[in-house]
């Protein structure tokens, strides 16, 4: 077995919405992670399903993106990232083999709000493309399939949850499926 390290990045607080525990964030606080929680082999990513549930307190600045989840390689450069944009729309970030950063929208906003939010986001790659899938509430809302290939994930990747520039709001639930 192997063991990681899960270390608070600030001071996230406890939060509770109804018998629902989680964790409060503004920005500069959140977990940093010593693994990445996407799964890859031999720096490719494989099938996964990311499930999260969350409440938005507010919206980023205009010209931010309010980061949720953040996959980084060993140097700090993002390789996956799920954000809140300065419109409410829930977006991911993937890096290509290139060093490209392909961002794809969900199709929806994330208002603030005191409810909870569940979404969910499968990725399915293949040998020439990759499939997205988004999910709010339990109802699909958006699928695409792009024809660019997600390469480059290697074995030192991190995940940092919120952090800096993260987005304001309570995370209660974070699972990736694969």
């Amino acid at each position: 077995a192997q063991d990681f390290t899960i270390t608070p990045i600030g001071s996230p607080n406890p939060d509770r919405h109804l018998s629902t525990a989680g964790y409060s964030l503004t920005s500069g606080e959140g977990f940093f992670a010593d693994y990445s929680i996407i799964p890859a082999e031999n720096g490719r990513i494989e099938p996964f399903t990311l499930s999260l549930d969350f409440a938005l307190s507010a919206l980023p600045e205009h010209g931010v993106k309010g980061s949720i989840l953040s996959v980084n390689d060993g140097q700090g450069s993002p390789f996956f990232q799920l954000q809140v944009n300065d419109s409410s729309e829930l977006e991911a970030s993937f890096r290509t083999a290139d060093s490209t950063l392909i961002t794809l929208n969900s199709g929806f906003k994330i208002e603030p709000s005191e409810e909870i939010t569940k979404v969910s986001l499968s990725v399915f790659p293949s040998d020439n493309s990759t499939e997205i899938i988004w999910f709010k509430n339990g109802f699909q809302k958006k699928s695409e399939t792009t024809d660019i290939n997600y390469t480059g994930l290697n074995a030192n990747a991190v995940t940092i949850v919120g952090g800096q520039d993260s987005f304001t709001g309570s995370i209660y639930k974070l699972t990736v499926f694969y």
